[in-house]
């Protein structure tokens, strides 16, 4: 059984029961969450039809391109990062490129070594108007058409 020592981490013990009441009540909103079907991602581990698609399109990916350049901020992109750190192959021939701000010089630095034609693009919004995803994706579509003259 795992147990934690909180007794040095500047807490009363009052305010220990009024966060295990706040958990308590946060579990019962995301059961009813789950149990409703009100999102969909409750379910992914066992979505065998997503998981086949999944695989394939990162097979095509693998295939197609050398760099995959993921845009999007915060939250959108702190899971592909600890996931990539932990479960990236190094093997793998697929360069991951994260761009999480529109700063100037490293959106430049980027625009100047990437290969046009051998890269995917693939924009990460839950909301799907962050406005730094929408103008760092707005911005490299201009570069990806200009570069492959659509």
């Amino acid at each position: 059984m795992i147990q934690f020592d909180f007794s040095k981490c500047g807490l009363k013990e009052a305010e220990l029961e009024d966060s295990a009441k706040e958990v308590t009540q946060t579990q019962d909103v995301l059961r009813k969450e789950r149990e409703s079907g009100e999102a969909g991602f409750w379910n992914l581990p066992f979505d065998e039809k997503t998981l086949v698609q999944c695989r394939n399109v990162s097979a095509d990916v693998r295939s197609r391109f050398q760099t995959l350049l993921v845009l999007g901020i915060g939250g959108s992109t702190v899971g592909l990062r600890a996931l990539s750190r932990a479960l990236w192959p190094a093997e793998n021939s697929l360069r991951l490129m994260i761009q999480e701000s529109p700063d100037p010089a490293s959106v430049e630095k980027i625009t100047r070594v990437l290969d046009w034609r051998r890269t995917c693009i693939n924009v990460i919004s839950k909301s799907g108007d962050t406005i730094e995803t929408l103008t760092l994706f707005e911005h490299f579509l201009k570069i990806l058409i200009k570069k492959l003259k659509y």
